[in-house]
């Protein structure tokens, strides 16, 4: 029996504003999504390397009524769209769409995080 891969199960976890996008307030328009550079290079090089990779991002403003979750969902297509990469580009998006204060199992920073 051979021993598992060294590679098997790495996953990288990232958050979708301020670590690949820049940060805009309450973005809803895919027009607004720009990639902060060497973004696409740095998750095409962490898939050659054999990491899955999976998308967390608190949306507040679908809970605070300012978009709707078909606004996020178009957001983050255009985000898979600019990176270039085969897609599906994540395993998985997970989306917290409730405001701060607001019951979330998913919501960061919580302590108790986890996937589904």
């Amino acid at each position: 029996m051979s021993e598992p891969s060294a590679r098997a199960g790495r996953a990288l976890f990232l958050d979708r504003d301020g670590t690949l996008i820049v940060d805009k307030v309450y973005l809803s328009d895919p027009a607004g999504v720009e990639l902060i550079p060497g973004t696409g290079e740095a998750l095409r090089r962490a898939r050659e390397l054999g990491y899955k990779l999976f998308l967390f991002t608190n949306q507040s403003g679908i809970g605070r009524g300012y978009h709707t979750i078909a606004d996020t969902h178009r957001v983050n297509a255009r985000l898979e769209e600019l990176l270039a990469l085969s897609r599906p580009v994540f395993e998985d998006i997970c989306i917290a769409p409730e405001a701060p204060g607001q019951p979330s199992a998913y919501r960061k920073p919580r302590p108790g995080l986890s996937w589904r």
